[in-house]
C-alpha cells in the first residue's frame, strides 16, 4: 500500500516542499481549530500589511494529512488579499493535495483555523469613518466598487439573498457573526451554532463567494443575553432579536463592510426600505414580515442596508434555493431564542436568577 492511498496523492509532496511550518513571532492574527482529543489540531498565524497577507505559518498536531492540509492553506493565502483568502474552501484544499475521502475532514480543520485567523484580521483593519461608506483610500483597504456584504446565518433566506445579490452583478462577500449561546444548544435552528457557521461558509463558497466569520460573542452576551435576563427579573418580556439587530448585528455588519471597503450590507430579512431617504416598511409576505425586529435600528444604518427578500414570499424563496441546489434549502425555521437550550426559557432564567415566586398582576391590578 502506497502513502497516497492512505492520505492523498500529493500529501508527501506538500510536506517535502513545505516552508510554512513553525510558530510566528507576534502574528497580527491567529486562529485555531480541532483538538488534541480528536487527534487533529491546527493553528494558523498571519502577518498582515493592510488587507494583504504577507506571511502565513502553521503549527499542527495530527496525521500527515492534517499537516499537509495546514501547509496547503498557508501556501494558498500567502501574498493574497484578505478577501481572496476568504474564498479558500475545504474543496480547494482537498483537491490541492489530492486527499482521499477518509481524510477530507483534515482539510476542514485547517480551513476552520484559517477562517478563525481571517476573522481576527478583519477586526484589525482600520475602521471606516462613520457609517456613510467604506474606508477611505490610504487606509490600507481598497474600496470595492459595487461591493455588498451579505449576512449569512446558514439558513435558506440568507443563502438566497447572497445568490440574488450576486446575480444582480454586485461583488458579494458573505459574513457570519458568531454570537454567544449556551454550550448545550445543538439545534440546527440556532443561528449561533458552529455547524450553521460552517454551512454558511460552504454555501458562500459554493456560490463562488469569499466568506468571513467575526467573533461577536462577548458583545452579544453583554448587550443581549444580560438584557434578556434583566428584563425578566424586572417582570417585563424582552425581545432579544430586536435588541440584537439594533445593538449588535446590523451596526457590526456596517462596520465590517466599511473595514473591507464594501458599499452596502444585505440581509435576508423580510422587510423593505421605501422613500428617500429610505425608511423601514413591512415585507410583502405578511406572514413572514420582520420589520418589527428592525424597528429600533438607527436610520443612518438602515440607509446602508438592502433587503432583497422584502418583495418576495417564503415559498418562492425556498423554491429558488431548491432549484439552485443550495445547501440548507429545507432547513427548519429559526424562530426561537437562539441562545437558549431546548427552548427552555424557565430553566435558563432559573439558573441565573434562582426561584422568584410572585403574583401575576394584570393591568387592573
Amino acid at each position: 500500500m502506497t502513502p497516497g492511498t492512505v492520505y492523498g496523492t500529493r500529501v508527501a509532496e506538500r510536506l517535502l516542499t513545505c516552508t510554512f511550518a513553525g510558530p510566528m513571532v507576534q502574528p497580527d492574527a491567529s486562529g485555531e481549530a480541532g483538538s488534541l482529543e480528536c487527534g487533529s489540531l491546527v493553528r494558523v498565524d498571519l502577518r498582515m500589511d493592510g488587507s494583504i497577507i504577507k506571511e502565513a505559518r502553521y503549527q499542527a498536531h495530527g496525521c500527515p494529512a492534517t499537516l499537509a492540509a495546514a501547509s496547503e492553506v498557508c501556501a494558498r493565502v500567502t501574498g493574497q488579499g484578505l478577501l481572496d483568502a476568504a474564498a479558500v474552501s475545504q474543496e480547494m484544499v482537498c483537491a490541492g493535495i489530492g486527499l482521499v475521502p477518509e481524510k477530507e475532514y483534515t482539510a476542514g480543520i485547517a480551513v476552520d483555523a484559517l477562517h478563525e485567523a481571517l476573522g481576527a484580521a478583519v477586526a484589525g483593519l482600520p475602521a471606516a469613518q462613520g457609517v456613510s461608506g467604506p474606508a477611505e483610500e490610504g487606509s490600507g483597504v481598497r474600496p470595492v466598487p459595487g461591493g455588498v456584504l451579505v449576512g449569512m446565518s446558514g439558513g435558506v433566506d440568507s443563502a438566497v439573498t447572497a445568490m440574488l445579490v450576486k446575480e444582480q452583478g454586485f461583488r458579494v462577500v458573505g459574513i457570519t457573526l458568531r454570537f454567544w449561546n449556551d454550550p448545550r444548544v445543538a439545534d440546527e435552528r440556532s443561528c449561533c451554532s458552529p455547524e450553521n457557521v460552517r454551512r454558511a461558509r460552504r454555501v458562500a463558497h459554493s456560490l463562488g463567494l469569499p466568506h468571513i466569520s467575526v467573533d461577536a460573542r462577548s458583545a452579544f452576551y453583554d448587550s443581549v443575553v444580560e438584557y434578556f435576563v434583566a428584563e425578566y427579573a424586572r417582570g417585563r418580556t424582552p425581545n432579544p432579536c430586536a435588541k440584537c439587530n439594533s445593538r449588535i448585528r446590523l451596526g457590526l455588519l456596517v462596520d465590517v463592510a466599511g473595514r473591507l471597503g464594501l458599499e452596502r450590507v444585505a440581509t435576508g430579512h423580510y422587510a423593505r426600505l421605501v422613500g428617500s431617504p429610505p425608511r423601514l416598511a413591512r415585507g410583502v409576505d405578511q406572514s413572514k414580515d420582520q420589520s418589527y425586529v428592525l424597528a429600533e435600528v438607527a436610520p443612518e444604518i438602515l440607509e446602508r442596508m438592502v433587503f432583497p427578500l422584502g418583495e418576495m414570499r417564503k415559498p418562492d424563496v425556498r423554491a429558488l434555493a431548491a432549484e439552485a441546489g443550495l445547501e440548507g434549502h429545507s432547513a427548519p425555521e429559526s424562530q426561537e431564542i437562539c441562545f437558549v437550550p431546548d427552548d427552555d426559557h424557565r430553566g435558563f432564567l432559573a439558573e441565573r436568577l434562582g426561584e422568584l415566586p410572585g403574583d401575576i398582576v394584570d393591568t387592573s391590578g
